[in-house]
């Protein structure tokens, strides 16, 4: 999967069911789902539980619709159980050293392809479980917003108001345990600092159609997510934007969701500029373009540009 980070490729796989779901009973729940669903998740289930009621046309269960996301983003699950059992069964050792973690509800910022668990008295205290697919963070003390798509459930996708304190809140009855997330060797940072930039350069990643970990990891290298970073060569902000440069971009270097969109985009270009060589789009984000094209004279290109820029390079792609 070139370019996938935590979660995107799950996202894709859960967007792509969500679309052909629908409400076909008096429950008012998304339980059917239509000729346009994915035939790999249906290949899927078919395999890990022949002819189960889980996932029939008409009956199809929010874990099973989970099981399937991961399964076709490239991760599959490594326990299948009810909803709320989730949460206990990620929790065992075994599920820790595999690089399965939870984030309690309020502890943490989720990200896009976090599974979300809820609990609930209703039907036999199953629980809900449910994949992550969007997320805006809480910024200047106003709510930002979680979006999950799921199955058995009033809509395949519904969004939630995400408060500055990260209690997310869903329907009346039901509360909401935490996120499950898979930490993968190579597809994530848990080494990132707990900012809910984090979650805003990621998403600015995947709109910008670069690849989301790099774009993490030269924003931790920029500014270590400090919006009130400044250099000593005139950049600022979170992603060190020279002012002329925001200018350009049409952003504000001091307003951190404008400032990771604008270095998303301007990396994507760069990406463009250089056939989707990273290293070279990262050099010319950090010495400019010009000192690369010049470089590039030569065959070891990146040992004619200064120190600073191949620590740089070499540390973000390292």
């Amino acid at each position: 999967m070139n370019g996938d980070v935590h979660g995107s490729a799950i996202v894709q796989a859960a967007l792509a069911m969500a679309e052909h779901l629908h409400n076909c009973g008096p429950e008012g729940y998304d339980q059917c789902y239509d000729s346009g669903f994915p035939r790999a998740a249906l290949l899927y289930w078919q395999q890990i539980c022949p002819g189960c009621a889980a996932w029939a046309n008409g009956n199809l269960q929010c874990v099973m619709f989970v099981a399937a996301a991961y399964a076709l983003g490239g991760d599959p699950l490594e326990t299948i159980s009810n909803a709320v059992d989730f949460w206990p069964n990620y929790q065992r050792p075994e599920m820790r050293a595999k690089g399965w973690v939870e984030i309690p509800n309020g502890t943490g910022l989720p990200l896009p392809g976090d599974m979300v668990v809820m609990a609930s008295p209703f039907f036999g205290g199953v629980g809900h479980i449910a994949v992550v697919t969007a997320v805006t963070p809480p910024l200047g003390g106003r709510d930002g917003q979680l979006t999950f798509a799921q199955a058995n459930g009033p809509g395949p996708l519904n969004t939630f108001p995400l408060p500055p304190d990260l209690q997310l809140h869903t329907w009346p009855g039901y509360t909401v345990l935490g996120y499950i997330r898979h930490l993968r060797p190579g597809l994530v940072l848990p080494s990132l600092p707990r900012s809910p930039y984090v979650a805003v350069a990621y998403e600015s990643a995947l709109q910008a159609g670069i690849n989301p970990v790099i774009f993490l990891k030269q924003i931790e290298q920029e500014s270590g997510f400090n919006p009130l970073a400044r250099s000593p060569a005139g950049a600022e902000g979170i992603a060190q934007l020279l002012p002329s440069t925001a200018q350009a971009l049409g952003v504000d270097p001091w307003n951190p969701a404008q400032a990771l969109q604008g270095a998303a985009r301007l990396m994507a270009q760069y990406l463009h500029r250089y056939g989707g060589d990273y290293a070279k789009a990262l050099a010319a984000y950090n010495a400019g373009s010009g000192a690369v094209d010049a470089a590039l004279a030569y065959p070891n290109w990146l040992d004619h540009l200064p120190d600073e820029t191949r620590r740089y390079v070499l540390a973000i792609l390292s």
